[in-house]
Parts: structure tokens; sequence; C-alpha cells
């Protein structure tokens, strides 16, 4: 993926969310609007009740509908800026035509002096769930413009207004009380610094918002790049190997303990490459080689070699799996049902598996400039010769002893015979699986 098209997902991303966290908001302000107005009838004398009922029922229908348009046309960005532009307006016009005082008779200028201006607070915290920095740089702004626009029209509509200037210097309290208490007093001077408290914490909110995006930005970013190297990486290593490194920065330090591995070839496999063209091998070999490796990925598995035609697959290493076993039975159960349900470039295959469990050593192993992810030991060693020993029983799956006990009762067993093996004195007992049609079935 080009960073182009990171940066376009990612804008969709935050479009998407904006419009969200947009639909949240709107919702918040239904509930609110629904606990005010509760509060209102419960609280208000009529008709006064009457008026304001009708108001903040008013501005709930104006929330529904906004969440109708979102919903019908989110695609549209310049919606979210013409709806909060909708509130505003319509608060300034509640606040200084439709207000309280001035339905009861009272001069406009006076619903300045009833600290109505905190509402526009929570257009700002509104706008803030659309994470985006412009619509809360436009709520401070338009809100400014509109509680400027409403204190000009109050102006206009006031005899002879009084402002903060008209008292005198040096006044005494009743030269002070006279000026600020008058029905003339308007207080421009007041609704100035709001206006501009109201932009810096908009402009301040904005940064926040702007800062939370970048930093969602660069945590992506780092994501969808880690995402690229485990996907290039996986190519040439198993991925749960890939991932490990990433995680431990480019280290894997050898480790010793018990594992579970996996040897899994193809029957006949030189007899059939003899008779083929060097093509057709390597696409049968590749086709054979994507279904068994998803079969081992599925089931919690790492490939560490494919050699020729053969898989050694291990579980529990690196990536810890306490169920490791009985994951490696089930995985040669699904390759066996796997690989003769289908055909592999026009053949038919069969193969045949050696499974073990033991301690082992795994870790990176190589040059200075160029390693590999392998295990060493005798039990990767027996998971070979128990392979091979397919052909001299007659079977498809040969499982030592230490690992037919540790997958428990989930499985049939059925000892076969015994392995010597050179510095041991006890000799592995070998098992397969009973009714390893019946049992892969299950497993698929």
């Amino acid at each position: 993926m080009t960073d182009t098209t990171l940066d376009a997902r990612l804008r969709q991303t935050f479009l998407r969310e904006q419009r969200n966290g947009l639909r949240l908001a709107l919702w918040g302000r239904v509930a609110v609007v629904v606990v005010i107005g509760i509060w209102i009838a419960v609280s208000r004398p009529p008709p006064l009740l009457y008026y304001m009922i009708s108001g903040v029922a008013a501005f709930g229908v104006l929330g529904l509908l906004q969440l109708a348009a979102l919903h019908w046309r989110p695609d549209r960005l310049w919606l979210m800026y013409a709806l909060m532009l909708a509130d505003v307006a319509f608060l300034v016009v509640a606040i200084v035509v439709f207000s309280a005082p001035v339905t009861a008779g009272l001069p406009p200028h006076i619903a300045y002096r009833f600290n109505l201006f905190p509402y526009f607070f929570l257009f700002l915290a509104a706008a803030a769930f659309s994470y985006s920095p412009a619509l809360v740089l436009w709520a401070g702004v338009i809100g400014g413009v509109g509680w400027a626009l409403g204190a000009m029209w109050v102006w206009a509509q006031t005899e002879n207004p009084l402002d903060w200037t008209d008292i005198p210097e040096n006044a005494t309290n009743e030269e002070y009380y006279a000026v600020i208490l008058s029905p003339h007093f308007v207080g421009t001077g007041s609704c100035i610094q709001e206006i501009i408290v109201l932009v810096v914490v908009a402009a301040l909110l904005a940064v926040v918002v702007w800062r939370a995006r970048r930093v969602v930005y660069r945590q992506a970013m780092a994501e969808r790049e880690r995402e690229v190297v485990s996907e290039t990486f996986g190519k040439y290593v198993p991925e749960a190997v890939a991932r490990a490194l990433i995680d431990r920065q480019g280290s894997l330090e050898p480790e010793f303990g018990t594992a579970t591995v996996l040897f899994v070839d193809i029957a006949r496999f030189t007899t059939m490459a003899e008779r083929m063209a060097p093509a057709e091998v390597v696409a049968m070999l590749n086709a054979y080689f994507d279904a068994v490796a998803e079969v081992i990925g599925r089931h919690g598995g790492v490939i560490n070699q494919f050699q020729g035609d053969a898989i050694l697959a291990t579980f529990n290493v690196p990536v810890a799996d306490p169920d490791h076993a009985a994951a490696a039975v089930r995985t040669a159960l699904d390759i066996r049902n796997t690989v003769g349900g289908r055909m592999f470039e026009g053949q038919a295959l069969d193969c045949r598996i050696g499974i073990n469990t033991g301690e082992m050593i795994a870790g990176s192993v190589g040059s200075t400039g160029r390693l590999n992810y392998t295990v060493h030991g005798d039990a990767v060693n027996v998971a070979a010769r128990l392979e091979a020993l397919n052909k001299d029983y007659g079977t498809g799956i040969l499982i030592a002893g230490t690992t037919a006990e540790l997958a428990g009762p989930l499985f049939s067993f059925r000892e076969v015979g015994t392995l010597p093996v050179r510095g041991r004195e006890q000799p592995v007992t070998l098992y397969t699986v009973e009714d390893e049609d019946e049992q892969a079935a299950a497993t698929a």
C-alpha cells in the first residue's frame, strides 16, 4: 500500500469518525434537552413555562433534523459546518429575541445579564466530538460572531444605552449601581470580553484536537509500517517469527525448552518428479506448500524449514502454546485430509507425517549477515525418522509416545512399535491414529 493510498484511507477514517462523533454529540444533546424540559416543567410557572418549553422543544427538533441530515447525506463535508451555524443562529435568536426577560416584557439587553453565554461552550464540546480542529475553530468563530451580532441588535434596540465607560471615575457605590443596575445598561465591554474568551478557548481546543489527530495519524502510520515489515519479512521467515523479531527489536535469543516437531514429506516424490518437467514439479510443490502451510498456520504451528519436498514445523516455539502436542496432531490429521482431498497441478499426492515432542534448542543461527530461525536437538531428528518409518509400518502418521501422552484423550492412538534411539536407555514408543479418516473429518 502506498503512502498516498494510506493517507486517503486515513482521511476517510477521520471523516467517518467525525460524523460518528457528531451523531454521538447530537444524541447527547437530545438527552440533555429532555432533562432540561423536565426540569422546566416542574420549576417554571405559566405562561413562562410555555415559552421555555417551546424553545427547548424547538432546539430538540433541530437536533433530530441534524441527525437525519447526517444519516441521509453523510458524504457532504460542508453539512457539518452548516449544522453548527444553524445551532449558533438558533441560540442567539432564542437569547436576544425569545428569552425569558424579553417574553416578560423587559428590554432585550436584559437577556445579556442572565449568564446565558456559557451555552456557547457546549457547541465547542460538541464540535470536539468530530475530531476536526477546523470545525472546533468554526464553532468558536461563528459563536463569537453570533453573540456580537446579537449585542449589536440589542444596542440598536436600546434607548440611551449605558456602558462601562459611563461609570464616573472614582465613582461612589451609588453612582456605580446607578449605571450597572440601570435598565439602559448594555455592557458592551463584557460582551467583547466573552467573545474573546470563546474564540481563544476554541483555538486552544482546536490545537488539542489537532495534536490528538497527529498522534492517531502517527500511530496508524507506525502500525502500517509494522504491518508492511511483517508481511514482507513473513515471505522469507515464518510470520510468527517475523512478528517475534519485530517485537524483540530484531533479535531472537536461543532458548532451550520443550516443543513439538512435525515433519511432513510427500510419499514417492522422487519417482513422481522423474517423469515430470521441472516447471511442473515446481508448480506442484508450490501448490502443495501453500495448502499445507495454510493448515499449519491455522493450528498455530511455525514452519521452520522447507527441505526439498519436506516441511519442518514446530509448535510452542517461538510462540508459546500450552496445547502444542494436541495442536500438532490436529494439524497432521488436517494435512492428511487436505492433501488427500484435492489435486495439485493435476497430481494426486499422499504425504507421511512424523510428530515428536521433546526438548530442543530454538533460535537464530547463521552468519553475521544472514540468519535463519531453526530448531536443533534429538527431538527434531526423531520426528524426521518417524516420518520415514511410516513406509515400514504402512501408516500415514507416526507419533512419539511423549506427544501421544501430552495430547491426552482427545485422540484415539494405537501402538505400532518402538524406535531405539542412540544415547537413550528406553526406546521411543510409536503410535498412529486409529480411524484416521474419521478423526481427520472431525478435525476439519
